[in-house]
């Protein structure tokens, strides 16, 4: 079996960024600190986050890492040719101790973003959908995964799409999700995109929070490549 190779990525800080805001810190954001270990405030940081460790020692696939600024459009400056898989990770605002898989992005943007401006238009896509769901053979690895209902101590749920979630994270997976269809297209197979909402946890608590992480990727991963 071939090792995949999957792009992880997380976003920087978009609260109390100073005049002007230092849109690339990576401080309270877990998503980011996961991937980097140190805060940061470069847009290409050395990432020796747990979950960045985790994933370049398993034997399982190849991993490569990416910070995401919290501004409109974001998405656009990753390169995602060469991967099987993309995965974002992004701070929710669900209980403590729960992971939510998206199963899907609303085609909505709203609000400021940590440069102060509003998007372009609140529709991502003119032409596309309402929701734009993950492939389909994603899409049946994720319901298998959760499934399972929890991993390495953290609970585990599929969200749909939902006008609660119309802010960054959405964009970004709406994005990934409309970039890989069209690359697995030209490529005649799958790419998937997962997104992956995290909780707020406390550094001290990233370790177990990146090996529920590093699980989830792997069997996402292992699922892909199966005959």
């Amino acid at each position: 079996m071939r090792r995949p190779r999957i792009l992880v990525t997380g976003f920087c800080d978009w609260r109390e960024l100073g005049e002007p805001p230092v849109l690339w810190r990576c401080r309270d954001n877990p998503s980011g600190r996961l991937l980097t270990g140190n805060a940061t405030t470069t847009a290409s940081p050395v990432f020796t986050g747990p979950l960045a460790c985790l994933l370049h020692n398993t034997d399982a696939l190849d991993a490569d890492f990416a910070l995401l600024p919290v501004v409109w459009g974001a998405f656009h400056g990753l390169s995602i040719t060469g991967y099987d898989a993309l995965f974002h990770l992004g701070l929710g605002c669900q209980a403590p101790g729960l992971l939510l898989l998206e199963d899907g992005a609303s085609n909505r943007r709203e609000r400021r973003d940590a440069a102060r401006e509003l998007p372009e238009t609140a529709v991502i896509d003119k032409q596309g959908p309402c929701t734009r769901p993950l492939s389909p053979a994603a899409s049946a690895s994720l319901h298998r995964l959760a499934k399972e209902h929890s991993v390495h101590g953290y609970q585990i749920q599929l969200a749909k799409p939902r006008p609660t979630n119309v802010y960054l994270c959405n964009e970004t997976h709406y994005l990934s999700l409309q970039a890989t269809a069209e690359l697995s297209r030209q490529l005649g197979r799958d790419i998937r995109s997962y997104f992956i909402h995290l909780p707020a946890v406390a550094q001290a608590n990233h370790r177990e929070l990146s090996a529920a992480l590093a699980r989830i990727i792997c069997t996402l991963m292992s699922d892909a490549l199966a005959p």
